[in-house]
Order: C-alpha cells, then structure tokens, then sequence
C-alpha cells in the first residue's frame, strides 16, 4: 500500500514544498515476515512483498528498525523526509494505531483533515490541501453539495456477536427525510485493535536501543 503511494507523495512534494512541510513517519511493520502483523493478529506477510522478495521479521530493536528503514530508502526514490517513530512507538500509539494513514495540520497544531487510508477513495488529498491552504478550488474539489437528511433504522440489533474468524452481519436501511434535496452518505468501517492483539505484538513496548 505504501510503496504504491510514494509516486503520490511525490508529486505532493513537487506541487507544495514551498507551502507544506510534508514528512513520513516509520513505524511498526505492517506486514512482517513470520512475526505477527500488528493489524491483522496473524502472519499477513502479503503476497506482493513476498513477489517482490522484501520480506523483513518486525523489529525488536531500534538498531534493526534503522537497518529496515535504510533498506527502504535504498530502493525506494522518496522526495519527502521521513522521520522514524521512537523505541516506544509513541508516535504509532498516538496517531494510529493504523498503517498507511495521513494527517493535515495547520500551523496552530490543529488536525485538519485525517485519513484513514491516505488518498483513497472517497478522500482526496488535493481537495484537503486546497481547502488548507485556502487555494482556489481545481478538478473535482468543490463540486456537488447535497442538502438533504436521512434517518437509520436498524433492521437487526445495533450489536453484533460472533467467534473470532468469522464474519459478522448487521442490516440497517437509511430513509431520506427529505422533501426535495438529495443526501450523499458515506459509510465508514472503524476497525479498532483489541489490546489483547497488541499484547501479541512480537516487540517490547520500549524497543532495545542497539
């Protein structure tokens, strides 16, 4: 997912240096070889790092999350500076926990827009940029408005039980309440790690520092 988003990330770089201060930040390994991902509470190795052969075990230390970082940097051109997150993952556990998602913030430290998944549809960084900056709007960025409102109503219970593995359903229909207006809905999944995952990450909370 990431390595499919430094052309983006680029581009941002080219476009806005001279407005944005834009930065990576490395962090946990999404997807490491053999080690429990932190995000799927299994091995999730993927098969695109396995075809691509960038198979790295998560780090243990802070020497060896350099060592992976470089790596990256090595065979991957990337425009923008990346920092990499404390022995401590503070920046992991404050921002996150996610893999691949992104924040604007103004210069006050105020979060003006956050990803879940950076640039991805239905988010588009260039229309959040735009609207940062105050810049005049371009492409599909401030297109359609929609007026309209719309009531939920649950056609199961609101809470959903099932064993781990298998997959849970809930059914709800929406209403627009509207006389005339249109309603655009968007529908978000929030995904959120139970602490026994992260108790199962194969890392200290503090990494060693060698």
């Amino acid at each position: 997912m990431f390595r499919n988003k430094v052309p983006k990330i680029n581009d941002l770089v080219a476009t806005y240096s001279s407005q944005l201060h834009i930065v990576i930040v490395y962090t946990l390994e999404a997807h490491p070889a053999v080690d429990i991902s932190p995000y799927f509470g299994a091995v999730n190795t993927g098969q695109q790092n396995i075809d691509a052969d960038i198979l790295f075990e998560q780090p243990e230390t802070y020497g060896e999350r350099k060592s992976v970082l470089q790596a990256m940097l090595d065979s991957v051109q990337i425009d923008a500076p990346v920092y990499m997150d404390g022995p401590c993952n503070a920046w992991w556990n404050y921002y996150g926990p996610q893999p691949n998602n992104a924040y604007l913030i103004d210069l006050n430290g105020t979060i003006h827009t956050h990803h879940d998944w950076f640039d991805k549809l239905p988010e588009d960084i260039d229309c959040d940029i735009e609207d940062l900056l105050a810049l005049p709007t371009t492409g599909d960025c401030g297109g359609e408005t929609y007026g309209g409102h719309f009531n939920v109503q649950w056609m199961s219970n609101d809470t959903v039980y099932g064993t781990g593995g298998t997959t849970l359903t809930a059914h709800l229909k929406l209403f627009n309440t509207s006389a005339t207006d249109d309603v655009l809905v968007r529908v978000v999944k929030l995904q959120t790690i139970p602490a026994r995952r992260l108790a199962n990450l194969p890392l200290p909370r503090c990494m060693l520092p060698a």
